[in-house]
């Protein structure tokens, strides 16, 4: 699946032709240990306390996508496209049995995300979900930590490593429990909609989201 969207890329290359150079493909493992969090403060109190390094603090879009019979979903797969201060295309593969999500990821950055709609449209992708995240990243001991908050979900904390033993150090600095999620925030948004039987619109308010823009 992830093959055919680049050969079918690299044919529609007159698509993107303004960022041809610039278009990324990364392939990676992904490690990451997902928490429930009560207070941001504290946390980011224990980040600056630990000369951890903040990066960035941006809202972020996310437009799932699969065939119509939901051919990755059904496979535990993965095919979303985020835009914060880019635009990624981005592939998940089957969780690995284990308390922390591991799974294999591979990226592809485009220039705007109309150019990505259009490119999974024409190969039979539709969107089947979209969701808001404001997510605040940091860095410490080669992990990168990130505060997550959704709507209606609330605050989370993700710690992502090379090992689970760095995730394990980093978490224990930060003086976090181990009461680890595996789910994905598609899959918590999704249950808190069946379980108060209404109809959420999983994004933020106009103030919300001028609230962040003031304060980057």
């Amino acid at each position: 699946m992830a093959r055919k969207i680049f050969c079918f890329f690299a044919r529609r290359r007159a698509l993107c032709k303004t960022a041809r150079n610039e278009v990324s493909r990364n392939i990676r493992m992904e490690i990451e240990a997902k928490i429930k969090l009560k207070d941001a403060s504290k946390l980011r109190s224990i980040l600056k306390n630990a000369s951890a390094e903040f990066i960035s603090k941006t809202l972020e879009k996310n437009w799932l996508f699969d065939h119509p019979e939901r051919t990755l979903a059904k496979k535990d797969k993965l095919l979303r496209l985020r835009q914060d201060r880019n635009v990624y295309l981005t592939f998940k593969g089957p969780r690995q049995q284990s308390e922390y999500k591991i799974r294999q990821e591979l990226h592809i950055q485009f220039p705007d995300a109309p150019s990505a709609r259009s490119l999974l449209e024409s190969i039979g992708f539709r969107q089947w979900f979209y969701y808001e995240k404001i997510r605040e990243t940091w860095r410490l001991d080669g992990c990168e930590i990130v505060l997550d908050e959704l709507p209606g979900l609330g605050l989370f904390v993700e710690i992502e490593a090379a090992s689970d033993k760095e995730i394990e150090t980093v978490r224990k600095r930060l003086k976090l429990s181990r009461d680890y999620i595996n789910a994905t925030y598609v899959e918590l948004l999704q249950n808190l909609s069946q379980e108060s039987r209404k109809q959420w619109q999983f994004q933020f308010p106009d103030n919300h989201r001028s609230a962040l823009s003031a304060s980057g």
